[in-house]
């Protein structure tokens, strides 16, 4: 073997490696896609976690992916947290995708945007399946240019 083909195969070897240590605190991530980059408003998107400590701490995190020339400098939402006992907290959370300047908020790639929004502190204090669900309350029905909308849970430093 070629000493440049060792160096490559070197390379992606110590890529792999950095890059799964990346997310070694994330215990649970999902990602819903939008037909045709569309969000119904009837649309509720949805997700289970399991819980098997409720003494860690937790960080969640709802991953959006949109498309540049999103209209609005926010995003409206509700988010809903069902407990393994069936009581629900629901918070409105306004996510900023349109900064002051008027510029994308979030890494962008091409004409997609990636915007990681933090949810408030929620303490998981049971074990069990908890449900999520996310729905948007703009005013229009229907949300143009959302590719997909995900979510991240991670144990908190």
């Amino acid at each position: 073997m070629k000493f440049s083909n060792k160096i490559f195969i070197l390379s992606i070897i110590l890529l792999s490696f950095a890059l799964s240590g990346c997310n070694k605190n994330r215990i649970f991530h999902e990602v819903k896609k939008f037909d045709n980059l569309k969000w119904e408003k009837s649309n509720k998107v949805n997700f289970e976690v399991l819980i098997d400590d409720p003494e860690v701490k937790y960080e969640l995190f709802l991953n959006l992916r949109y498309i540049q020339g999103f209209p609005y400098k926010y995003l409206h939402l509700t988010v809903s947290i069902t407990d393994p006992e069936g009581k629900t907290k629901t918070n409105e959370v306004t996510i900023e995708v349109i900064s002051d300047n008027k510029e994308y908020i979030g890494d962008g790639a091409g004409s997609y945007w990636d915007l990681d929004y933090p949810i408030p502190d929620y303490p998981f204090m049971k074990n069990g399946k908890y449900k999520i669900s996310i729905e948007h309350v703009m005013e229009e029905d229907t949300l143009s240019l959302i590719n997909e909308l995900g979510l991240s849970v991670f144990i908190k430093k």
